[in-house]
């Protein structure tokens, strides 16, 4: 019995192996499709929608948002829809997209800010996340 048990489980590992290959290959070549924006041209697309949103805290949300959804900084543009982020959602991204909008509305209502409305972009999450931790500091 100990025998049998022995190659099913070397099996088993390497299909879960390969699995896990695949899936980091997959979501790879779905980020590599993603365009890319420099920090410069970020903090401008942003600070046209808000003049009064300071560069740093613009650089400093764009690499939360990377963080949360597990993707390089540079890919976080700021035209990026949260419905291309569900393209590659599948493929291993640290947070779905779904999630994204909760941990907005979890953060605003933690602070009182209102974060409900047209969340379509990355721009908008930003522009979000940069309210939620201004109310922070003034509180």
């Amino acid at each position: 019995m100990g025998g049998s048990l022995g190659p099913a489980l070397i099996i088993g590992l390497v299909v879960a192996i390969c699995a896990g290959s695949l899936i980091e290959l997959s979501r790879q070549r779905g980020i590599r499709q993603l365009p890319s924006q420099t920090d410069d041209e970020f903090i401008s697309a942003i600070e046209a929608l808000r003049p009064d949103f300071d560069s740093d805290e613009i650089v400093r949300e764009r690499l939360r948002v990377s963080n949360i959804v597990g993707i390089p900084k540079s890919r976080v543009t700021s035209d990026l829809r949260i419905s291309d982020l569900g393209k590659i959602s599948m493929s291993g991204l640290a947070m779905q997209p779904g999630d994204l909008a909760e941990y907005l509305q979890r953060l605003g209502g933690q602070t009182g800010v209102d974060v409900h409305g047209n969340i379509d972009k990355i721009a908008d999450v930003v522009v979000r996340l940069i309210d939620i931790e201004r109310a922070k500091a003034s509180e």
